[in-house]
C-alpha cells in the first residue's frame, strides 16, 4: 500500500472524522495514516518536539509549531499538524525567541519547513518559554 522513502514508526490508518478534526487539507489525500515518529533525511521527529514552520509577514518573526500529530499519504508525503505559537521577540542576551501558547493547530507539510532541524525549547521557572534555532538559518 505505502512505499516508504522514510522510517516511520508503528501507525493507523485514520478515519475520515480524524481528518476532519485535525485541519487536514483535501489535496493531502484520502488514504492517511498517522505515526508515532517519523525518520526524514536524518533527523527524526515526535509529537512534542517543536518546528521552525514560517514567518510571520507582518513582523518577520519566525513561526513556530508543536508537533501534535505526524501524518503520512500514500504519495509517502509527510506533514505535521502543530500547534501555532506566537512569537514574541528575539531576546538577544539568550539568542532565543519568546514564545506564548495559541490555542490553534494547523497542517505543514513536512517538506515546507524552513529549518528541518527542531529548535531547541526551554521553559523559565517564571513560565516564560523561549526557542533557539540550532543554527542560523
Amino acid at each position: 500500500m505505502f512505499t516508504l522513502r522514510f522510517d516511520m514508526g508503528p501507525s493507523s490508518m485514520m478515519s475520515h472524522y480524524d481528518k476532519l478534526d485535525l485541519d487536514i487539507p483535501v489535496d493531502f489525500g484520502d488514504n492517511l495514516v498517522e505515526t508515532s515518529w517519523v525518520d526524514f533525511k536524518g533527523t527524526v521527529y515526535r509529537p512534542g518536539m517543536i518546528v521552525y514552520v514560517g514567518s510571520d509577514d507582518v513582523h518577520s518573526l519566525p513561526v513556530f509549531g508543536k508537533i501534535n500529530s505526524i501524518i503520512c499519504n500514500e504519495d509517502c508525503n509527510v506533514g505535521f499538524i502543530y500547534q501555532k505559537f506566537n512569537t514574541i521577540g528575539l531576546y538577544e542576551d539568550y539568542a532565543a525567541y519568546e514564545i506564548v501558547d495559541l490555542d490553534s493547530s494547523t497542517f505543514v507539510n513536512i517538506s515546507d519547513l524552513i529549518s528541518h532541524a527542531p529548535v531547541i525549547y526551554h521553559q523559565f521557572s517564571d513560565g516564560k518559554k523561549f526557542v533557539a534555532l540550532r543554527y542560523d538559518v
